[in-house]
């Protein structure tokens, strides 16, 4: 048999087996709905959404949907779990095999005032980053948007470090590298919106988190251990930050924030601002959403070290070499995310969603090196009690000074283009 029949031979089978399949799902049955909280304006993640009599499962999505596919012909008893709120069943009936039921539940919508309350604000996110946390295949840590509010971070490394088990490499004060449990930042693996992205620096495949700013994230998923969707170099773990999407809202959002800075050591002042719009258009079918941020900081330090070792031979130990130096940094950050979603049908949605962000940072040192060599403690002018350093004697004592410019410009894009469709009791996307 040539190679061209078996290529042919092998296609067909390949699209008899696609016929097949959406010919079996379209003959499944479907449950779908949306868990929401009182309002029902707020969806919750990380719901678990179960059908008694046959053991199905699933997850709600950031939107609170959930879709439980191949589902035959019969009575069924739906179960929600969500952690902050009592369960809720409901009966539910679907009169064919190919019967599609849409239901939705509002949670907290009918407490009494003794009874459990479901919160939502700051609590209430912590607790949807709890639900995410157990609905996951795998071990993972979830920090909110909101809760990320709560402390001035200047960055996604910032963020990160309230987490449990990661540790953040500093670089001059603020993070920059992420570790997952004590494992190098170069065994990790970092995505935005699923997208991975690679490192600026030529020489380390670690991505520098300082790049982009806080105020752009919907939130920061650390996974910390591995699962088949992940890339295929992550040793370490996974950092996938996420953006806002408008299908999520489900009235307009509109954020603008303001923010002064002032670095007491240099005397200078910084800003840090922001902008956020997120909406729904065509009957809700079109989400648009828009985060821009951007802040310029000045700051510096100064300090003293020894460098070398310390001569211990006399009565006085004294440093070989003795460092004072000075930073004067200035940094710029901006990022924007722009995304769009659009629901084709209920079972099909399409994406576009990007991420920009620039980094410099400018850095004068200003270095005085101090060397020193065999001092003369016989000298009255040491009484004693130190060292003194004469050059007419033959001690020599040596002053270095150096001035470093440096300028570092980093940026990081990415851009993702895809869709999800379900068909039956499989997703595709």
């Amino acid at each position: 048999m040539g190679d061209f029949e078996m290529k042919r031979i092998t296609t067909l089978l390949g699209a008899v087996s696609a016929v097949a399949l959406v010919a079996g799902a379209a003959q499944a049955g479907e449950i779908t709905g949306r868990v929401t909280e009182a309002t029902g304006s707020v969806g919750l993640q990380g719901a678990i959404v179960r059908i008694s009599e046959t053991g199905q499962t699933v997850s709600t999505s950031r939107d609170g949907s959930f879709r439980l596919g191949n589902v035959p012909a019969g009575d069924f008893t739906l179960v929600v779990d969500y952690l902050g709120a009592d369960a809720q069943t409901r009966e539910v009936t679907l009169t064919s095999a190919d019967a599609m039921v849409e239901t939705n539940f509002v949670l907290g919508a009918d407490v009494a005032v003794e009874d459990n309350i479901l919160i939502i604000g700051q609590r209430g996110q912590l607790t949807s980053a709890l639900n995410r946390q157990r609905a996951a295949d795998g071990l993972i840590s979830v920090l909110s948007a909101d809760a990320v509010d709560r402390l001035p971070d200047e960055n996604v490394a910032e963020a990160a470090r309230r987490i449990a088990g990661i540790n953040v490499l500093n670089d001059q004060g603020e993070g920059r590298f992420v570790s997952i449990r004590g494992i190098d930042p170069n065994l990790n693996t970092t995505t935005v919106n699923g997208v991975r992205l690679p490192s600026p620096e030529a020489d380390n495949r670690q991505v520098p988190l300082d790049v982009i700013d806080s105020d752009v994230l919907s939130s920061i998923v650390i996974s910390k251990s591995l699962t088949p969707d992940m890339p295929g170099d992550t040793i370490g773990g996974n950092i996938e930050i996420e953006t806002l999407s408008g299908l999520d809202q489900d009235e307009r959002l509109l954020q603008f924030r303001l923010r002064g800075i002032y670095a007491d050591v240099v005397e200078e002042y910084g800003y840090r601002g922001s902008l956020t719009f997120a909406d729904k258009f065509f009957n809700d079918r079109l989400g648009v959403a828009l985060s821009i941020s951007d802040q310029e900081r000045s700051f510096g330090s100064e300090n003293a070290e020894v460098d070398g070792t310390w001569n211990t031979d006399e009565s006085v130990p004294f440093p070989e070499e003795f460092e004072n130096r000075n930073y004067d940094i200035t940094r710029e950050r901006t990022s924007v995310v722009f995304n769009l979603d659009y629901d084709l049908s209920e079972s099909t949605n399409v994406f576009l969603r990007t991420t920009y962000s620039d980094f410099t940072d400018q850095e004068y040192r200003n270095r005085i090196e101090n060397k020193f060599e065999d001092p003369d403690y016989a000298d009255a002018l040491s009484s004693g009690n130190g060292a003194f350093f004469d050059a007419s004697t033959g001690d020599e004592f040596e002053v270095d000074r150096d001035i470093k410019d440096r300028l570092e410009e980093q940026t990081i894009y990415a851009i993702a283009v895809g869709g999800e469709t379900f068909a039956g009791p499989w997703t595709l996307d």
